[in-house]
């Protein structure tokens, strides 16, 4: 199973203004095109930007502060699964 990489896509409007991007996800699309051969490794998912927007659980503050934490305490280097 590959793993999977979410991105919103790019070009979506928010409050009438746009074209807008992610910022995060920018040099993510860049590393993708600089590397084609990456794609071959993900399955890439591109995400709407719906508004007004659904609330979420899994975009809580809680799980953000636990994802930040977990991250600092492996140096910054993410997990992968086995």
């Amino acid at each position: 199973m590959k793993d999977q990489l979410y991105l919103l896509r790019p070009g979506f409007f928010n409050a009438g203004l746009g074209p807008l991007y992610c910022g995060d996800s920018l040099p993510i699309e860049g590393m993708l095109s600089f590397f084609p051969q990456l794609r071959t490794l993900l399955d890439v998912h591109y995400l709407e930007f719906p508004r007004p927007a659904r609330h979420s659980s899994v975009h809580s503050e809680k799980n953000f502060r636990e994802f930040r934490y977990s991250s600092w305490q492996t140096g910054g280097k993410l997990r992968t699964r086995n």
